[in-house]
């Protein structure tokens, strides 16, 4: 009996209860993403029985998947350890139709990632999905990639990070990931994520330079087994490079003249099963803080709607110099940089307020779209001026 994969995802460690179990609920969506992944591959899938054991299910961490199967007239989805293959729960219902997975396959040499449905709660005021969002399926893939590699699993720690946005994720989407090998050293290696709509097209193109670390977080060698493994994948050759905007880094100088536009302690559930924050939660701490970049530029919400435009990123860089831990206080620095006729950068430092120590530098590369037609418009003069007059 055919079984199609129309989940798979990493449990995050917010989504666990105190005895460090992923939450029912949590389980629970992946059961219906699936099923909802099923309708949009060619099933027509109704209301879920379901069955969860929360003593079966995993930790923060784990790599899971939902395979489904049709069964005498119902369609059968179980949650499954991605690695070992164990079941942790599972659900039924009645449907007609059949199921076929070759939309949502790998590309051969490359390794299935992170699979599931954009929710709702992930898409921000421009309706699309938020960019942080991007990031949480860029790490999963990390992880799947890894686990492809053996049994072993030494820390992965992102030297840096770099994006293309090729196009808008909205909800109901279906988003696939695949991660293949670009290149590999002793104790690095740099992987090629590309994000597309399971109806068709790329949306996303992503690359991560990784260090391997021992438990304590220091740099180790990527284990024989592991390198082996790496040697054996072919490397991936893409069409062109995710970032090719500039090396931009702030010097002590330039960082004491950006703008401070948020301070905040790390939180016991903006960690995750590594004991450090992910990259998820700095996007969405730049996320917070942009529109008030963008009211220093006269782009204001009110000026935004009136006008009918929306933004984007199209690109971002980022430069991981340490990881924060739960407690660390950090302080974030933005400005604008390079201004041109259709774009702009916004340039942000994050700062540990406890030695000021630089944590992360990032640069973005954003547009000004129709919030009608869904493509860039050029940026009116007074707006260009005004923000080429507070450019740092």
């Amino acid at each position: 009996m055919k079984t199609s994969v129309t989940w798979r995802g990493q449990v995050p460690a917010w989504q666990c209860d105190a005895d460090g179990r992923w939450n029912p609920r949590f389980a629970a969506g992946a059961l219906d993403d699936a099923n909802r992944v099923a309708a949009a591959i060619g099933g027509s899938p109704g209301s879920l029985d379901m069955h969860i054991d929360p003593a079966a299910l995993p930790s923060a961490g784990e790599l899971l998947r939902v395979e489904s199967r049709l069964d005498g007239g119902m369609l059968v989805h179980e949650l499954k350890n991605a690695t070992g293959g164990a079941t942790l729960a599972s659900a039924r219902t009645v449907c007609d139709g059949a199921l076929d997975e070759a939309a949502l396959a790998a590309s051969p040499g490359t390794v299935a990632g992170p699979l599931g449905l954009v929710n709702a709660w992930e898409c921000d005021v421009m309706r699309h999905m938020n960019v942080q969002f991007y990031t949480g399926r860029l790490t999963e893939s990390e992880a799947f990639f890894a686990a492809s590699l053996g049994r072993e699993r030494p820390l992965l720690r992102p030297v840096e990070h770099r994006f293309r946005y090729l196009g808008e994720m909205r909800a109901g989407d279906v988003a696939v990931a695949e991660a293949g090998k670009l290149a590999a050293d002793a104790d690095r290696m740099t992987l090629r994520v590309e994000l597309r709509n399971g109806a068709g097209g790329g949306t996303a193109s992503m690359e991560s330079d990784l260090r391997f670390c021992s438990a304590k977080g220091e740099p180790m060698p990527i284990p024989a087994a592991m390198r082996a493994a790496l040697d054996r994948l072919q490397a991936v050759v893409p069409a062109r490079p995710v970032w090719s905007a500039g090396d931009w880094f702030p010097d002590p100088g330039t960082l004491a003249r950006m703008t401070v536009l948020g301070r905040q302690e790390v939180l016991p559930w903006e960690v995750d099963h590594t004991g450090v924050m992910p990259p998820r939660f700095l996007f969405a701490r730049m996320a917070s803080s942009v529109p008030f970049l963008l009211a220093a530029m006269g782009l204001e919400r009110s000026y935004m709607t009136r006008n009918g435009f929306g933004r984007a990123a199209v690109g971002y860089r980022l430069r991981y110099l340490r990881w924060p831990r739960e407690g660390d206080c950090l302080e974030l620095r933005s400005g604008v940089g390079e201004v041109t006729a259709k774009s702009w950068r916004f340039r942000h430092g994050f700062v540990d307020i406890a030695d000021g120590a630089l944590v992360c530098a990032v640069e973005a590369v954003i547009v000004l779209f129709s919030m009608t037609e869904r493509r860039s418009v050029a940026l009116p003069d007074d707006i260009r001026t005004r923000a080429e007059n507070i450019s740092i």
